[in-house]
């Protein structure tokens, strides 16, 4: 997608965008926005302020947003935990690109945008009759600091803080742009963790396969019920690249069992297994490789996804309740106390 500053010519297209989405809230019960509220006048001030964004995909308008320090009154009576903050504004996602992951996108580069530019968090408000946004919200690490209550109705502030160490990732099949990645992912992973026994969570073959095309293919024939015992499995699983977006270094990978109907997996095998880069540890890659990843299952129908670690790997279990794990039990397997927490996906 390519992110740009909103021009006086783009108007009519952003307000026609933004009429479709009126229309598509109020369809669904939403009166969130209306004639009133936002119209021509806010957008003409924006574009002149120069804090309003368009995102375009293919060519097309895909979102608009709105990044300032001004905010309304009802800001300065909240509690806030954060002292540099930056308040987003008037985000909105075409309809006709909606359910396709451009909400998160969009917040993920608006974050990225904000820590470079030096804020410590970022700020909003949603309209309580709006679950489609509060999910997206709350999904993406927004924590809830109070509440507004203006002309439409009441509105909960929120704030995520930044965090400067991790830059934007997402998460991409298994495929063959990235073999030179891979390639180095695998040469460091060799030497870092060579006296480690779990050495390629959620890479199992990479070890013994001689180049990454070859591991890459095997990951293909998991993906199938027909095909994944052909690579060794009895269950099929997707395989992901976590990839950074401002360079595209590979920072870890992460698989996805689509089911965990089999003995190991639904005692200490679990949903998925993960590695982060060693050179990328510490960054807190691997918290947001798990939330992405928690998002895919949901959208594979798995309500709930079991993640397992041992008893004493500490960052493991931290990486899993940053993601809402709840522990379930701790269970011994050769000797080994494994604990299980399942995170829910919806």
């Amino acid at each position: 997608m390519y992110y740009r500053l909103a021009t006086i010519e783009d108007l009519t297209e952003i307000c026609n965008m933004i009429e479709a989405a009126k229309q598509l809230m109020s369809e669904q019960g939403i009166e969130q926005w209306d004639d009133v509220y936002p119209v021509y006048k806010d957008f003409f001030e924006d574009i002149k302020k120069e804090t309003m964004y368009v995102v375009l995909k293919d060519g097309q308008l895909a979102a608009i947003y709105v990044i300032s320090e001004e905010c309304d009154g009802e800001y300065l009576k909240c509690k806030w935990e954060n002292k540099k903050p930056c308040i987003i504004h008037r985000f909105c996602v075409s309809p006709s690109f909606q359910n396709n992951g451009i909400g998160k996108a969009v917040l993920n580069h608006i974050e990225a945008q904000l820590t470079k530019a030096g804020y410590d968090s970022v700020r909003l408000d949603v309209f309580t009759q709006n679950p489609y946004a509060l999910r997206l919200y709350e999904k993406n690490g927004y924590v809830k600091r109070g509440f507004a209550d203006w002309r439409k109705g009441r509105f909960l502030l929120m704030e995520k803080k930044l965090d400067e160490s991790a830059d934007s990732i997402f998460l991409t099949e298994a495929n063959e742009n990235y073999t030179d990645e891979l390639q180095k992912f695998k040469e460091e992973v060799l030497q870092a963790d060579k006296d480690n026994d779990d050495q390629f969570a959620g890479c199992m073959g990479l070890r013994d396969c001689s180049t990454a095309k070859e591991w890459i293919d095997i990951c293909n024939l998991r993906k199938s019920a027909e095909t994944c015992e052909k690579a060794g499995t009895k269950v099929p699983s997707t395989t992901y690249f976590a990839i950074r977006e401002s360079d595209h270094g590979l920072v870890g990978v992460i698989d996805l069992r689509h089911h965990i109907n089999h003995p190991i997996l639904e005692s200490w095998g679990g949903h998925c297994g993960y590695s982060v880069r060693p050179s990328e540890r510490g960054k807190g890659y691997g918290a947001e490789m798990l939330r992405l990843n928690a998002i895919n299952a949901g959208k594979l129908g798995i309500e709930k996804m079991l993640v397992v670690c041992d008893e004493d790997n500490v960052a493991s279990e931290k990486t899993i309740l940053a993601n809402g794990g709840q522990l379930e039990n701790t269970i011994e397997v050769d000797g080994c106390r494994m604990k299980r927490f399942w995170i829910n996906t919806l």
